[in-house]
């Protein structure tokens, strides 16, 4: 497999995901802005990282079940950082 170290698009598209993922969660014509918005979504990978290491750590490590560990921690994360109001 080859190294993509120094070809000269490498960095422009990654830059260009960072950009569009920034902007499809804080809106259209937010992207690069809102340092806020930043610590808020760097806090909350903090704890969906912590989570998901948790529930794979509580099942021994066993592979394949990764992903399930990272939605169901974001899934947890979400719910508690956003509860829904019962009226």
């Amino acid at each position: 497999m080859r190294s993509l170290e120094g070809h000269p698009n490498r960095g422009s598209r990654s830059r260009a995901t960072r950009a569009s993922k920034e902007e499809a969660t804080l809106g259209p014509g937010s992207a690069g802005g809102g340092s806020t918005h930043r610590a808020l979504d760097k806090e909350r990978e903090k704890r969906i990282r912590e989570l998901a290491y948790r529930r794979a750590k509580d099942r021994g490590f066993a592979p394949g079940r990764e992903l399930e560990d990272w939605l169901l921690a974001e899934h947890e994360v979400d719910r508690t950082s956003h509860p829904v109001s019962r009226a």
